[in-house]
């Protein structure tokens, strides 16, 4: 909710009294004032000055949808996959009219509770022995073994902390040391998250889209097609190509004058 004196500071504004439609001039405003005031408190939770704030995503959009369809389907998928999920999703639609109508979501990498505070990323947990594919190692047998009462999925072989003459460190209370390490909170950072997000997002498009226009969110190897996926280059890259090109156009001129 955005505070009645902020928007009447600027119903006074210059832009809002030149604006031909003051209700959208003020409705963006809004939007922009709650936008703001999220990653503003981002940044006072998030103290280490190497935090990562956000997560970034770009996926485009069906161009047979009409706008409202477009805001209706990413709407619906953003709430179902992130934000039930706690986190916060900031996203617009861009749309140039070059044919590439497309989301930019931002998504906060801490939940946010239902009383309206902060929760963790990162848990500090028993470094685990692991398999090499990273997954905890299960033996009960195991003299290291740890099992967490309340919590019985919460186990492992626990490693412990040894000094230099491999013999295992004592803590202040008599109590014997095991390696500590910080862990994914929320499960958010896990990499196979990027494939589950993708194909849940091919599933909205397939679901609104004629079976001739179906999608498939894997790779051209998965689908087990021999065909050459295309390099996206962006908006940066080929900014830099034309200045390139304009460059060369110009040195091309100067040299036809110089012959002449």
């Amino acid at each position: 909710i955005v505070p009645e004196e902020n928007i009447k500071r600027f119903q006074k504004s210059v832009r809002y009294k030149r604006s031909e439609d003051k209700e959208a001039a003020l409705e963006k405003f809004k939007i922009t004032f709650q936008k703001q005031r999220l990653w503003n408190e981002v940044l006072k939770i998030e103290k280490s000055a190497d935090a990562q704030l956000g997560r970034s995503f770009e996926f485009a959009l069906p161009k047979e949808w009409s706008r409202q369809e477009q805001i209706q389907y990413t709407a619906d998928y953003i709430k179902k996959t992130f934000v039930d999920k706690g986190m916060c999703a900031d996203w617009s639609i861009h749309d140039k009219g070059d044919g590439n109508p497309h989301v930019h979501l931002l998504l906060t990498m801490r939940p946010f509770n239902p009383d309206h505070s902060w929760g963790k990323k990162e848990v500090k947990d028993w470094d685990f022995v692991r398999d090499k594919n990273g997954n905890i190692v299960i033996d009960e047998s195991h003299p290291n073994w740890w099992q967490d009462k309340k919590n019985p999925d919460r186990h492992g072989i626990r490693i412990p902390v040894l000094d230099e003459n491999g013999i295992q460190k004592i803590g202040a209370r008599n109590r014997l040391q095991w390696k500590r390490v910080l862990t994914d909170a929320t499960g958010w950072n896990n990499p196979k998250n990027c494939e589950l997000w993708r194909s849940e997002w091919a599933k909205v498009c397939n679901e609104h889209l004629p079976l001739h226009n179906q999608v498939d969110h894997r790779s051209y190897e998965k689908q087990g097609k021999l065909q050459i996926p295309t390099i996206h280059e962006g908006a940066d890259a080929r900014k830099i190509e034309q200045k390139f090109l304009a460059g060369q156009e110009i040195k091309g001129s100067w040299k036809v004058a110089e012959n002449q």
